[in-house]
């Protein structure tokens, strides 16, 4: 914004600017607070290096890039009619720009609980597709009795994982709103849990003997694992920063 003029429009423009660096400040502090990379003084674990490394080169670049945009705007603020450094100026803007996006994205692939997230979902995903082919079979009358395991083992199965999962969704919400280092940790203990729910309600799905009554307790357990789908990419989106304002957590 400052490339052709210091006027007041473009001092305001550059105001605006601030926006993605405040939050770029925000998700560090999130980030930094990953108990991942604090937990032994002066070491690093590779993998922890790995993870940072992106975020240290666009921060450094960022760095730079601003120091020698202040330091040229400063020259110009004195020799205004020096068009070469006004070219320099703009390629410092520019860099500036561009590491200040490379960081915020780097630092939300990066952050606590993205990578937990990002697995969770995969999870859930197969879970679904593993209703869905039940469902056909079922449809088709083709969906297999379990004979290894009776109905009351099953129905127990079932009872405890929704249990289980019931009583996480609150920790896993608190974890989404404000507890950045908590996220990955609920989000994936709470996911662990669906894999037996969906051989559970299989399985007694296959032991029933009226269709109709199959496609009840498959629909009942599809429609809860996308409910907890859709709290998860919610979840994901807010990790753990207060400051992301959600009325669906």
């Amino acid at each position: 914004a400052l490339d052709g003029a210091f006027n007041q429009e473009n001092r305001e423009k550059c105001k605006a600017a601030t926006g993605p660096l405040i939050e770029a400040v925000d998700n560090l502090t999130a980030f930094a607070s990953n108990p991942e990379f604090a937990s032994i003084p002066a070491q690093i674990s590779p993998e922890g290096h790995a993870a940072m490394e992106p975020i240290v080169v666009a921060a450094k670049t960022m760095l730079e890039s601003s120091t020698g945009l202040i330091q040229t705007a400063r020259y110009l603020a004195v020799n205004p009619k020096d068009p070469p450094k006004w070219s320099v100026l703009a390629g410092h803007s520019r860099t500036v720009s561009d590491s200040i996006k490379k960081l915020i994205t780097n630092m939300r692939e990066k952050a606590p609980g993205q990578r937990e997230c990002d697995d969770s979902i995969e999870v859930l995903n197969g879970c679904i597709r593993e209703v869905d082919q039940a469902s056909l079979a079922a449809i088709s009358q083709q969906l297999t009795p379990r004979e290894d395991i009776s109905m009351e083992a099953l129905h127990e199965q079932m009872a405890a994982s929704v249990h289980e999962i019931s009583n996480l969704i609150d920790p896993v919400g608190v974890a989404a709103r404000s507890e950045a280092s908590q996220l990955g940790h609920k989000v994936s203990q709470m996911v662990s849990y669906f894999e037996p729910l969906i051989m559970a309600a299989i399985g007694t799905a296959s032991k029933i003997v009226s269709s109709q009554q199959q496609m009840a307790v498959l629909d009942q357990t599809k429609t809860l694992t996308e409910s907890a789908l859709q709290m998860l990419y919610t979840a994901k989106e807010a990790g753990g920063n207060p400051k992301v304002l959600t009325n669906r957590i």
